[in-house]
């Protein structure tokens, strides 16, 4: 971990795993939109990896656990604000980092069996999900499939994670996932491609032109079908940036409110990253592009 803090990870392996099974329950604050987009996106990833096998219910942040739940706390811990998620992670003795480059995208993740420290109340199979803000606890989502996947679809490994990622935007053309030709936005082949850009924890997504986001048919009515591409991307933290290219079609769709602002996207935006001067004393970035990035840059 560099003392700055500028490119963090900890991650903690312990000698167990816990079963995926009946009794598993994920608890947030369901009034919430996106809490609850979250809780429903966790489950409904579980239940595809283990085949419908098994049955995960999500429940409010007011019930209370009996000792034999398995629980998957998710929430954000906020300052001088009460919230669900500091129960367990007082019992659990977590600390949640507030230093600037955590709070915009970091998460927590702890994995506790029946003989993991507790500081209160009994003993219990869980999953504790926080961060300070809800890209991060998508984020943290996103690695506890990654987890589970590892494991043939059978557990979740016992570990503990802090991790955030280094580069602020993390930006993908969709020419990097195309497949013979650009599929229609809307397409069932769209909607997996921009899943998997947010499992790999990308925030940005661009794009040249709407030719190359829609359909003939699609074209006439645009401005509905941006709106639907949006929202879908918007509710996995992946923001559509329109490129130079399409400077008009940015003006006469623009569907939000305020406007975005128009990007160049000649190369990679970094904040305050360190460069260097390669040997025709062109400032490069110090580190490789993202594209050679695995995993979004979260480690």
């Amino acid at each position: 971990a560099s003392s700055n803090g500028a490119d963090i990870l900890v991650c903690n392996y312990k000698q167990f795993s816990l079963n995926l099974n009946n009794n598993w329950k994920i608890m947030t604050d369901t009034s919430d939109s996106e809490y609850f987009f979250i809780a429903n996106w966790t489950k409904y990833k579980i239940l595809q990896l283990t085949n419908n096998a098994i049955s995960v219910n999500i429940v409010d942040d007011s019930y209370i656990p009996q000792q034999q739940d398995k629980i998957i706390y998710m929430g954000i811990i906020s300052e001088g604000q009460n919230s669900f998620i500091q129960e367990p992670i007082l019992r659990r003795n977590i600390t949640v980092p507030n230093y600037d480059e955590f709070i915009t995208e970091g998460y927590i993740m702890g994995v506790f069996n029946l003989n993991s420290p507790i500081y209160s109340g009994y003993p219990r199979e869980e999953v504790i999900i926080t961060a300070r803000s809800k890209p991060g606890l998508l984020h943290g989502a996103q690695t506890l499939i990654q987890m589970i996947n590892a494991t043939s679809n059978t557990a979740i490994p016992g570990l503990d994670i802090l991790d955030f990622p280094h580069f602020a935007w993390r930006e993908i053309l969709p020419d990097y996932f195309a497949i013979a030709s650009w599929d229609p936005i809307l397409s069932p082949q769209m909607y997996n491609k921009l899943d998997w850009l947010a499992a790999q924890k990308f925030n940005y997504y661009g794009c040249w032109d709407e030719t190359q986001m829609l359909s003939l048919y699609q074209r006439s009515t645009s401005k509905y079908y941006f709106s639907i591409f949006t929202n879908f991307t918007k509710a996995r933290y992946t923001n559509y940036i329109p490129c130079i290219g399409n400077l008009k079609h940015h003006e006469t769709y623009n569907i939000y409110d305020p406007p975005r602002h128009l990007e160049l996207t000649e190369n990679y935006y970094t904040k305050n990253e360190p460069f260097i001067f390669n040997s025709s004393g062109i400032a490069m970035p110090q580190y490789p592009y993202i594209n050679f990035l695995s995993n979004g840059d979260f480690e």
